[in-house]
């Protein structure tokens, strides 16, 4: 079997959540991927390169794959790392506001907008039931339980706080460091603390997929992210879009990019949680925000707009191949309905818990399937 693209091609891989290191998501997915290669061409050696690039101050390093030693049809695997941009911003308080605010917002949405979670339950979107956003989905529960979880010590007797205290400072150290990314990244008010450090996460993540798009050596590029990773990518693409139709980015740059891989993403759970809802009279503001916001995504409402506004942003983007990988024993995944994806592919992958969320960077029908993709597509 000749699994192999024709032409020279970078991947750029952007991590989620978490403690990560710098070159532990190239590590993960390079590794793996290599691997299947090499056993989808009949057990082929194909040599690896570490390289590294000029990024205008800093050094950008990548893997190079090469097959019978031809620099014209290399796999280049780059990472983008941004960890350390967020480490440690939000608060606990921060996450236990959090968690109340944006669920009980979706709550609200939802409740006053029946036909859109009635058209949602047709397209059979699991989030919804009896017309209804499910009463599980709501993340405002698990507020309540954190603000419960910290008060602990202080309630139970002086004898066994001293053991309840260390394992209360264990959890919120875990939630700040996962889910104090979410809290930083999905701000959306130009006004909090958050913005400018979601701003400079997403700035980074635009510029290097922009330096690859400008390398005269890629025909192809493709986007790939996992957990908040794929919220980040995502948002590269669409800021990417806008770079085109502002003519700031030619149009042939945009057809570089060939494909968007998606493991383990939240962003259905963005889209009803965290994108911004706006009440019945702003029909001028909700257009807007939804042309801003448009790469491949469905309309989050049906309702009528007594004026409509020409939508300013052409989807340059259009033709990009959307593979969208999930697990239903990852509660962070699932299948992408919210968006316009190409394939929605679940597997299963013999974990449950965050074990399932993580089991991506090592499952091999992932990458075999990306890779057969990536030999066929032009």
């Amino acid at each position: 079997m000749n699994v192999w693209p024709k032409e020279r091609t970078a991947i750029l891989v952007i991590h989620g959540i978490g403690e990560q290191n710098p070159f532990e998501t190239l590590d993960a997915f390079a590794g793996t991927f290599w691997n299947v290669l090499e056993d989808l061409n009949e057990g082929s050696f194909f040599p690896g390169q570490h390289r590294a690039v000029d990024r205008g101050g800093w050094v950008q390093n990548y893997i190079s794959i090469r097959r019978n030693g031809g620099k014209n049809s290399a796999i280049d695997l780059y990472e983008y790392y941004w960890a350390h941009k967020v480490q440690r911003q939000a608060t606990f308080s921060d996450i236990v506001s959090w968690l109340v605010d944006t669920s009980e917002g979706a709550r609200k949405f939802y409740a006053e907008n029946e036909q859109i979670a009635e058209k949602y339950e047709r397209d059979k979107v699991v989030a919804f039931e009896d017309k209804k956003f499910k009463r599980h989905w709501y993340l405002r529960y698990l507020g309540p339980l954190m603000r419960i979880v910290t008060i602990l010590p202080a309630a139970v007797p002086k004898k066994l706080s001293w053991l309840l205290a260390p394992l209360v400072n264990w959890f919120q150290r875990k939630s700040i460091d996962y889910i104090g990314d979410v809290v930083v990244y999905t701000t959306t008010d130009i006004k909090s603390r958050f913005f400018e450090i979601r701003k400079q996460i997403l700035d980074g993540a635009a510029a290097e997929l922009l330096a690859l798009l400008q390398d005269k050596r890629y025909a192809k590029v493709i986007v790939a992210g996992h957990s908040l990773g794929s919220v980040i990518g995502y948002d590269a693409l669409n800021r990417m879009n806008h770079a085109v139709n502002l003519h700031q980015v030619k149009p042939a740059l945009a057809r570089k990019v060939k494909g968007f891989v998606t493991f383990g993403s939240p962003l259905d759970k963005v889209a009803f949680f965290f994108r911004e809802h706006t009440p019945d009279d702003q029909y001028l503001r909700r257009q807007i925000l939804t042309h801003y916001h448009s790469f491949k995504a469905k309309p989050l409402t049906e309702q009528e707009n007594p004026k409509e506004l020409g939508n300013p942003f052409k989807d340059y983007f259009e033709h990009v191949h959307w593979m969208n990988f999930w697990d239903r024993a990852d509660l962070v995944s699932g299948s992408l309905d919210f968006y316009r994806v190409d394939e929605n592919v679940e597997f299963t992958m013999g974990v449950k818990g965050i074990a399932a969320h993580l089991a991506y960077w090592e499952f091999r029908a992932m990458y075999e399937m990306v890779a057969k993709k990536l030999s066929m597509s032009t």
